[in-house]
């Protein structure tokens, strides 16, 4: 028998989907996990999308294992840490934009004075 899970990498943190047999099961668990959505997680991107994109993603990850019977202290204490990972990554990402921004605002101050 074959046996079949999801599992995506999150800022280093694995989150997995239980072992399935039911091929359905799984393409169903990858389609609520959002795994068809790329890297729209990924920090780095697009910050924005990302956080909406982690926030469906624990909603969707905690309702799998709930029905397996996971136990919600098991589940709690998986996504803390997963969630400490990416609130890193995410909060490095937005410092980066933010640095950049206020690059381009001081190479375009210079042009602007000279207009005036």
């Amino acid at each position: 028998k074959l046996f079949l899970r999801v599992r995506m990498n999150i800022s280093g943190q694995r989150l997995s989907t239980p072992l399935r047999a039911d091929v359905s099961m799984v393409l169903l668990e990858w389609l609520q996990l959002g795994c068809h959505q790329g890297e729209s997680l990924h920090p780095g991107r697009r910050p924005e999308t990302a956080a909406s994109r982690w926030l469906q993603t624990c909603n969707a990850w905690r309702e799998i294992w709930k029905k397996r019977g996971r136990a919600p202290e098991s589940m709690r204490k998986h996504l803390a840490k997963a969630q400490k990972r990416f609130h890193c990554a995410l909060h490095g990402s937005l410092q980066r934009r933010q640095k950049a921004l206020q690059q381009l605002l001081q190479e375009k101050a210079p042009t602007e004075r000279l207009e005036k």
